[in-house]
């Protein structure tokens, strides 16, 4: 089994579009440092786009849905990317369910929205696997609905700090 890492709807519209906030950019050198740990170390990158309500399958790209700066860079082609219409993923969900990970962390963005809903879906489907949140690998508009979410996924056993440490 290896550890598997989560990006949660880093993409142009959260960071730098018209629902961006200044904190989402300073994540951008966090996430890309993660993702390639994650790979030296044999580990899977998933990722989730938000489609804004458009239902799903439309292909990302059709919707100017892409992901931000260098972490568009660095995904690969055979990454997962689970597209979804609300804040949690149903697919990334069943994917969970059915594969093995060591670990799992979670990161990107909006804190106490996708990332938080999308920590619960993670928790559901893999009760007895490792689930860590960096703290300065998510972000928020709201630093105090941020704070809320850390304590709620704590309360779900979801670590604090970096899986890969």
């Amino acid at each position: 089994m290896n550890p598997c890492l989560i990006v949660i709807d880093y993409q142009q519209d959260f960071v730098a579009g018209p629902q961006g906030f200044p904190a989402a950019k300073m994540l951008e050198p966090i996430l890309v440092d993660k993702i390639r740990r994650y790979r030296a170390v044999g580990g899977t990158v998933l990722f989730t786009l938000d489609t804004g309500g458009s239902s799903w399958p439309v292909p990302p790209q059709a919707l100017g849905r892409t992901l931000y700066g260098n972490v568009e860079q660095e995904k690969r082609r055979e990454d997962l990317c689970f597209v979804k219409d609300t804040f949690g993923s149903a697919a990334l969900f069943d994917h969970l369910r059915q594969t093995s990970y060591s670990s799992m962390e979670l990161a990107g963005v909006v804190s106490h929205l996708c990332v938080l809903a999308n920590g619960v879906l993670a928790r559901t489907a893999c009760p007895q696997t490792e689930i860590w949140i960096d703290p300065a690998a998510i972000a928020s508009p709201r630093r105090e609905l941020e704070q809320a979410a850390l304590e709620m996924m704590q309360e779900m056993h979801i670590r604090m700090g970096g899986a890969l440490q």
